[in-house]
């Protein structure tokens, strides 16, 4: 086959094995963030199993009509997890959300909110009359953590949707055996038995389970 292989592409997809084991750990931790496949990793309290996002009893952790602009929405959402309480004590939970999940396309937006050296504020808001009073302030939404992927937006089908939480404290990966990619050695059995030139083996073994969803909350455009 090598011998054969005129686009010369053979040995080079052969070395990207692993590249697709990673590519399919990489979509089930997304569904599992984002709840998409509801058999494989929903929480299970009391013997029930549960949505991740709520948006009533036994807990809401959705913020409907928050599209990301600005500070302000980043407030909402930690708003919103504020107001979450410990399902066995009925006290609110220290949540200290360290996460923006968000799609490419609210990239750049993430970071201009997280990166701003400061706001500002006008009271009673932009008027042309009645001299307004304009605030500047420290930047309250610091020391997130911004994470993204390009295949976020197509297994959520929607781009706008985004996150604020704890992905650590909500997601655990249970693994077997990490990702590895091994080539056979030069004088294996195949190459001498079989004329095989070059082998590959990849193998990855985990699964992704939600553990706490209250912890994160998602934010939707309507």
């Amino acid at each position: 086959a090598v011998f054969f292989d005129r686009t010369n592409m053979l040995l080079e997809r052969a070395q990207e094995l692993g590249r697709w084991l990673g590519y399919n750990k990489e979509i089930r931790l997304i569904d599992a963030f984002i709840d998409e496949n509801v058999t494989a990793h929903r929480y299970n309290w009391k013997d029930t199993a549960y949505a991740s996002y709520q948006t009533s009893t036994p807990w809401d952790n959705v913020t409907a009509s928050c599209t990301l602009v600005d500070w302000t929405d980043v407030d909402e959402a930690e708003q919103t997890l504020a107001a979450i309480l410990d399902p066995n004590t009925g006290t609110p939970i220290l949540n200290t959300p360290k996460d923006l999940v968000v799609t490419r396309q609210n990239l750049y937006t993430a970071r201009r909110i997280v990166n701003a050296t400061e706001i500002e504020v006008a009271t009673p808001g932009w008027a042309t009359t009645g001299n307004p009073t304009a605030t500047k302030a420290r930047n309250p939404i610091q020391n997130y953590r911004i994470v993204s992927s390009q295949l976020l937006a197509a297994r959520m089908a929607t781009d706008t949707t985004w996150y604020l939480g704890d992905i650590a404290r909500m997601i655990r990966y249970m693994e077997n055996f990490p990702l590895q990619v091994e080539q056979a050695p030069v004088g294996s059995g195949d190459m001498w038995e079989r004329d095989i030139a070059m082998s590959w083996k990849a193998g990855e073994r985990g699964a992704a389970v939600v553990v706490e969803p209250r912890v994160t909350a998602k934010n939707t455009v309507a």
